[in-house]
């Protein structure tokens, strides 16, 4: 995972081809204009005293649909290929952070496997300090374990900083404590910190056309309920391990490997997250896969929970528990739901 393998996050500089038309459209709608022309864009001043002070509106509404639906595109595209996330949440909000402004320690598990955040911050140096987003380094989240608390480490940082850049996007871990720090200096929204930020999730296998999510799930479930018990397993890790299976036109896994491991010890029995990752690899470069008629590559997202692990179901495929999944292929959600999570 790039730089941030250990802290479960990556970064992504120069990420959209369109970033100038997206900060474009927000400098028309972000002037004053006298006398007041109507605009739809309402902005909610979300302040939770001591939690979160910014204001945010969503990001769909604000931004011409063909410009922000090509941003979409792209950051679906690579969370699939690069995480296994093929579903985008609901919904993504555009946030502006004025002087004073910030965001305190918090996790937004519920919300989905990985939070991003998109910046959107003047391309030229910054007009405040501050903003950058805090993520929780391994340090604070095994403490003593890591050895933080020694007279030797007492400089060392407890979270990484990540800076807001113009066209920058950062994908991280949901479950990571962070936070936003204090943005110090502008009051006009167009010098501010602007980010657009979301949620993303897996959704089933990532396929060609050709194949069917559906079946490919259901294949590798199968063989993950045949291979419960023996060698190493989940049982005491949680987390996702996705990986890329490179097959042959006749359906041969020619190649696997890891693109992804968030897995983490929650019970003292615990296996080692590389160990079990490399286990899922072997698994699946045991099976015979349906013929893709040309090579193909499959990428095979793993949720690890509660001593199970298993593909999650592609949205509008039946569930386990005989419901539908969320997603593009479900109702959407309301737009405005304030209580959803905290975007960064």
């Amino acid at each position: 995972m790039a730089d941030g393998a250990e802290r479960h996050y990556l970064v992504v500089d120069h990420f959209f081809a369109g970033a100038a038309r997206l900060r474009a459209a927000y400098d028309a709608r972000s002037r004053r204009r006298a006398p007041p022309a109507p605009d739809p864009a309402v902005w909610e001043y979300w302040h939770v005293p001591g939690q979160f002070s910014h204001h945010r509106t969503p990001a769909r509404a604000f931004f011409p649909p063909d410009v922000f639906g090509a941003f979409e595109r792209r950051l679906v595209a690579w969370a699939s290929s690069s995480l296994g996330l093929s579903r985008l949440e609901e919904p993504p909000w555009l946030s502006f952070f004025l002087d004073g402004e910030y965001q305190g320690i918090h996790r937004d598990t519920a919300n989905g496997a990985f939070a991003f955040t998109y910046g959107l911050s003047r391309p030229a140096t910054p007009a405040f300090t501050g903003g950058e987003t805090l993520l929780a380094r391994p340090e604070l989240l095994a403490y003593w374990r890591h050895g933080a608390h020694r007279a030797e480490r007492g400089h060392d940082p407890l979270f990484d900083e990540i800076a807001n850049r113009y066209d920058r996007l950062l994908a991280f871990d949901s479950r990571l404590p962070h936070a936003v720090r204090r943005v110090e200096g502008p009051r006009d929204p167009r010098r501010a910190r602007v980010a657009v930020q979301g949620w993303l999730s897996a959704a089933g296998c990532v396929c060609p056309d050709g194949l069917e999510a559906a079946e490919l799930g259901a294949l590798v479930n199968d063989a993950l309920a045949s291979a419960s018990g023996r060698g190493p397993g989940p049982a005491g890790l949680e987390g996702l391990v996705t990986l890329r299976v490179e097959l042959s036109p006749r359906g041969e896994p020619r190649a696997v490997d890891e693109a992804l491991n968030t897995l983490v010890a929650v019970e003292a029995r615990a296996g080692e997250p590389a160990r079990v990752g490399r286990a899922f690899a072997d698994l699946l470069a045991s099976l015979r896969w349906p013929a893709p008629g040309r090579r193909a590559r499959v990428i095979v997202p793993i949720e690890a929970a509660e001593g199970r692990a298993r593909v999650p179901p592609p949205d509008g495929a039946a569930s386990p528990a005989g419901g539908a999944a969320a997603g593009a292929g479900a109702a959407r959600a309301p737009v405005g739901r304030a209580e959803r999570g905290a975007p960064v």
